[in-house]
């Protein structure tokens, strides 16, 4: 019998936003690349000095990061959605991928729920919350969701069926009670204060409250619980416990830098991020991994790019 996997509790984050947010107006996310790159760069004009922000990457170039990021993924009432992995058949059991290629899924959908992520994982046929009576969709179908979720947990907290409509600038404009998350995974193994003693977490709170003041989508808050946005404290909303990949198929829930040779990760069927400065594989895509991969800076001639890896394991 095949012992179970590590597991890790991932902080998870809602932000409510204060103003119309320069996103995808079709499929409204931040690649965990750019949220990293943001937040290093508010904890530096936080204090001031260039420095500051280079000793937020130092553990991370050098391998060591202390923790690992998701991309920022939308949210409506208690459902937080995920994104949708190129091609429906691997939402099916591995035994049933063939079959699913059939199932006439709209193609224009981008994000599923929580509830059947949790399906997946665990291998179980999502049919009924896809395509049977169970199923519900909103934003013409980029949002895919059981019945049961939207009755019990977002329809009481927002309004109507939109959780965002786009301004005549491309904005998107969350209705009250959406927003993103993205979550935050502090690893044992990482170092746990700067190179100058500051602790992580303090780093992390610092950086956090700048960023949702300052940051390049728009003024956001955290919320703090299923029903109200403070903006003091950045506390998490929720800590689930989570299977973490060693090695096997993985689901990115961050974009990975696409490295090669012996040890690096695999695509079996990857978002491929275009027109950037370094390969990259979108979040929502699977890998297989040959080993646990934390991630790595890659150095360009315009940037830094951190790539993480993080991701769930798939069944295959």
């Amino acid at each position: 019998m095949a012992a179970p996997p590590p597991l890790f509790a991932l902080e998870v984050y809602h932000l409510a936003f204060q103003e119309p947010v320069l996103v995808d107006p079709v499929a409204p996310s931040i690649p965990s690349d750019a949220l990293f790159a943001t937040l290093a760069a508010a904890w530096g004009q936080s204090q001031g000095r260039g420095a500051a922000e280079d000793a937020w990457w130092e553990p991370f170039r050098a391998g060591r990061p202390p923790f690992l990021l998701t991309s920022a993924f939308p949210f409506g009432g208690r459902v937080r959605f995920y994104p949708w992995p190129p091609g429906a058949r691997w939402l099916w059991p591995p035994a049933a991928r063939e079959q699913a290629q059939a199932h006439a899924l709209d193609p224009t959908a981008r994000f599923f729920s929580a509830g059947i992520l949790a399906r997946a994982l665990q291998g179980q046929d999502p049919t009924p919350e896809l395509l049977g009576p169970a199923a519900y969709a909103l934003h013409e179908g980029a949002l895919r969701l059981s019945r049961g979720e939207w009755a019990e947990k977002l329809a009481p907290v927002v309004a109507g069926d939109a959780l965002w409509t786009v301004t005549p600038e491309a904005r998107v404009a969350f209705a009250p009670g959406a927003g993103l998350w993205f979550g935050v995974w502090w690893r044992k193994e990482g170092p746990k204060t700067l190179s100058d003693g500051t602790p992580w977490a303090q780093v992390w709170q610092t950086a956090l409250a700048h960023w949702t003041d300052h940051n390049p989508w728009g003024r956001a808050r955290c919320v703090t619980d299923a029903a109200s946005a403070s903006g003091a404290a950045c506390a998490p909303l929720l800590r689930p416990i989570l299977p973490q990949v060693v090695r096997g198929a993985a689901y990115l829930l961050s974009r990975c830098a696409a490295p090669s040779g012996p040890g690096a990760p695999q695509p079996l069927a990857v978002h491929p991020v275009l027109g950037t400065a370094a390969s990259l594989w979108d979040a929502g895509s699977l890998v297989d991994m040959p080993q646990s991969v934390c991630g790595q800076v890659v150095e360009t001639a315009t940037a830094r790019v951190y790539g993480y890896a993080l991701g769930l394991p798939w069944p295959m």
